[in-house]
């Protein structure tokens, strides 16, 4: 999936099979139980997720994402997720639910 975007989805559990995110935009979507590495590109570049606007994150798992300068603070709620070896300098958390 490539530059998509996804309004008032709701993802939970999700297990692809030689499935590429790149450059994902997510708006009021519930992302729960998520291991976001096994949908990296190759080389890690450019990250699965773009944007996320008043999404729910519970349970995911990020693991070596680069999230500098990445905007968190638009209305998301963050509960129980791991950021392992992410890049997170500058990241915006500002108003987010943790």
């Amino acid at each position: 999936m490539t530059e998509r975007y996804c309004e008032g989805e709701r993802f939970t559990g999700l297990s692809f099979a030689g499935e590429v995110f790149e450059s994902c935009d997510f708006v009021d979507c519930r992302l729960q139980e998520i291991e976001w590495a096994t949908l990296l590109s190759n080389g890690a570049f450019p990250d699965p997720i773009q944007t996320l606007k008043d999404c729910s994150l519970k349970y995911n798992t990020f693991t070596e994402m680069n999230f500098n300068r990445f905007d968190f603070s638009n209305g998301n709620e963050i509960v129980g997720s791991m950021f392992a070896k992410c890049e997170m300098q500058l990241a915006n958390f500002k108003d987010s639910v943790l």
